[in-house]
Order: structure tokens, then sequence, then C-alpha cells
């Protein structure tokens, strides 16, 4: 890199308009990376604020020393930065698993979970709705079906290849009258 471009680069630490004229300079860069991550609720605008901010880190830490190129630079700080960004937001995500405490099945005693600290808010009419749905999800199995789903929920696994492949059936089915 030559002596005059980086004295630019450090001259627009503090100079905004230069910083942004810089950044425009290397808007590539962040353009390809932002097509590579998702993360639900960001935007352009958000992903284009985050790429100002390394670049900003970026125009920072370089010094220019050894010939090193000022966009290879730049572009590696950027991906450091989008995929602490994605590391964020995937740790957010899991932070509801830390949380979650298992319902209880259908017809069972009603009580708090917790040991009654946070009591569960059920209706009959609701109760009535996932009972009727269960019995027709039921009536929909074959009796082989029904036998391995009866074998599954009571803790008993059958290691007959009939019974693994009813279940894989069952399963299709749940989720079919689940999601149609």
């Amino acid at each position: 890199m030559e002596r005059q471009e980086l004295r630019d680069l450090k001259a627009a630490i503090d100079d905004d308009r230069l910083l942004e004229q810089n950044f425009m300079r290397y808007i590539r860069i962040p353009r390809r990376l932002i097509g590579l991550y998702n993360i639900r609720g960001f935007d352009r605008a958000d992903w284009y604020q985050e790429a100002r901010i390394a670049h900003l880190t970026a125009v920072r830490q370089f010094d220019g020393d050894g010939g090193s190129q000022f966009g290879c630079y730049y572009r590696m700080i950027l991906s450091a930065h989008f995929y602490s960004l994605m590391r964020r937001a995937m740790a957010q995500k899991r932070i509801g698993d830390l949380y979650a405490q298992p319902q209880g099945i259908v017809g069972e005693e009603e009580e708090g979970i917790g040991g009654g600290q946070y009591p569960r808010h059920s209706s009959v009419e609701g109760d009535c709705v996932i009972r009727a749905g269960i019995e027709e999800l039921w009536g929909r199995l074959s009796s082989t079906e029904a036998e391995a789903l009866r074998l599954t929920l009571s803790g008993r696994q059958s290691t007959t290849r009939r019974h693994r492949q009813a279940m894989g059936r069952v399963r299709a089915k749940m989720v079919e009258f689940l999601y149609a």
C-alpha cells in the first residue's frame, strides 16, 4: 500500500466524509458477504451498518506494513464480525431452551410448573379439541401402527423391524395430521 493511501486511510478515522468515501470504495466486499449470512430480523440496512462498524475497526487497526492490502484485511475483519453476529444470534435463540419446561401429557393432573410456582392455565375447550384430534389421529392408524405407538408411548421400544417401520409411518402420519 502506498504512503499516500495509508495517510488517507488514517485521516478517515477522524473524518466521517473520508470514512464514508473509503467505505463506498470497498462496498463490493460487504455486498458479497451479506448474501452468505442470514439473521432473522436483519435487513440490508442493518447489515450495512454492521459493515460500517467493521470498516471503522479495520481502518483503525490497519498498519499497511509488509505490503498487505487494506481490502483483504477489511474482508477478514468483516467476515469475523459477521460470524460473531451469527454466533450471538444463535446463542440468543438457545436462551429459551435453558428455561423451557416440558408440558404435561393430556389428562395428567394439572400441577404448576416448578412445584406450583407458576400454575398452568388450561381450558376445557382446549382439552376437548386436543382429545378429539388425538382420537381422529388414532383412527387413521393401522393396528400395527397403533401397537407400535402404544409401545413407544409406554417407554418400551420394540426391536422388531415391523414395529420400527410402523413407527416411521406413524411419524409421517403425525406430521401430516399436525400440519394439514
